[in-house]
């Protein structure tokens, strides 16, 4: 089962074995004896196989005929959530030249590009705490 879902989805994506195995740092025999059935991939590796083709571990091993596929919405919500950061990002900076806590001097850098660098910081620091 395992390996004709990975077939399925490699197909999908558009993938050759070759490509499928580099993306995933292996040799494309280990992609060919997998879509055989020769053998099956380690969950780490199958981790990592479900990330890259955007399907689901269970759905890989047939638990889940429907291939749900929550990587769509987190990315919807890591979108949505950059949206956010930006817009308070550059609702605080301007906020703060208006009270005159804060003096832009450099006005050919616009408060959108600061407001970019301020939520690309908070994403960061956001990941480093491994939420």
């Amino acid at each position: 089962m395992i390996g004709l879902r990975i077939k399925q989805s490699r197909k999908s994506k558009g993938l050759s074995q070759a490509e499928l195995a580099c993306k995933l740092g292996l040799k494309t025999q280990s992609i060919q004896q997998w879509e055989s059935g020769r053998t099956e991939p380690r969950f780490a590796r199958l981790e990592q196989l479900a990330d890259t083709l955007n399907v689901t571990i269970a759905w890989l091993h047939g638990l889940d005929p429907e291939n749900h596929q929550p990587q769509d919405h987190l990315l919807e919500l890591q979108r949505q959530y950059k949206e956010l950061a930006k817009n308070a990002s550059s609702n605080a900076l301007q906020k703060l030249e208006q009270m005159g806590w804060l003096s832009i001097s450099r006005k050919d850098i616009p408060i959108d590009a600061m407001a970019d660098i301020i939520s690309n910081e908070i994403e960061r620091s956001i990941k480093g705490l491994n939420l």
